[in-house]
């Protein structure tokens, strides 16, 4: 279901964001990410994760499809890596 994860982008006023892109669940209505603040755009397959502070690379974010009240099964756990070289 994940596709691909960002190197974490820092921002201006600290931390950094994730962008993760994902396949279509069909049926779902929306998505969530176990983990830190996460932002789902509906309809572009794209879910944005803000973290406060860089994090040190983790690999137990998951992602699951909401129907309604229908929370799916959680995708495999993906990765989080950290902003790279010199970040």
């Amino acid at each position: 279901m994940v596709l691909s994860v960002s190197m974490c982008i820092e921002r201006p006023q600290g931390g950094c964001v994730v962008i993760i892109r994902h396949s279509e669940v069909h049926g779902a209505e929306q998505y969530e990410v176990e983990g830190p603040e996460a932002q789902c755009i509906p309809g572009q397959n794209l879910c944005r994760l803000t973290f406060n502070e860089v994090p040190a690379v983790s690999c137990d974010f998951t992602l699951r499809a909401r129907s309604g009240s229908q929370l799916g099964p959680p995708s495999e756990p993906f990765c989080v890596p950290g902003t790279g070289p010199g970040g």
